[in-house]
């Protein structure tokens, strides 16, 4: 049996029937007993109902003035996304803003900085609810070791490079057909499902 190293308590609301239990502070485990469901669900694996779940029953120790952190539902709706060459990577952001989301593509170099925050010429925004995983009907990634881009089920596509003296330039439409079903070909972020260490 595997002991988890750092330091690991439980938390409770008031009333007894949702616990918490954290490792180092990053809540790992969630459990509600008057429902008998328990987060993260089977394997450790995070989908888009485990995020909801987890969501709900962290927002009952909010209400008691208990903010709990999350690493795994904090980055839930973060999806990273290495260059080939490795020296960038994109994470794609979806900002919550009231009842609708709002997608932001951000460019980081190997020290994790940012270099850029991009977003298309057209905002980009769904409804924010049960019914829409934030996760679907989306391609974001890399064409190349400089070019990047993303694309959605409405058919808006935009690509960007990264040039040699650093700068960054969406590309101008039309777009070239080949690099659009390049990105069209590029898996869904739903098959990079997070998983939560324990």
């Amino acid at each position: 049996m595997r002991v988890p190293s750092g330091r690991v308590e439980m938390v409770s609301t008031e009333d007894g029937d949702t616990i918490a239990i954290r490792r180092n502070f990053n809540v790992i485990i969630l459990h509600d007993f008057r429902t008998n469901r328990t987060w993260p669900g089977k394997y450790g694996r995070v989908d888009w109902s485990d995020y909801l779940l987890a969501r709900e029953l962290l927002e009952r120790f909010k209400q008691e003035g208990k903010e709990l952190y999350c690493h795994a539902i904090k980055n839930y709706l973060l999806v990273y996304f290495p260059s080939p060459d490795e020296k960038y990577y994109l994470r794609q952001i979806w900002e919550e803003m009231g009842d609708r989301a709002k997608l932001k593509i951000r460019v980081f170099n190997q020290k994790e900085e940012l270099l850029y925050e991009l977003q298309p010429r057209e905002e980009v925004s769904i409804p924010w609810s049960d019914k829409n995983d934030l996760r679907r009907g989306w391609r974001v990634g890399w064409l190349s070791d400089r070019q990047f881009g993303f694309w959605d089920l409405g058919e808006v596509s935009r690509i960007w490079e990264i040039l040699d003296d650093g700068t960054c330039i969406e590309l101008p439409e039309p777009l070239d057909a080949k690099l659009v079903e390049q990105i069209k070909s590029l898996p869904e972020p739903e098959q990079w499902n997070t998983h939560v260490e324990i």
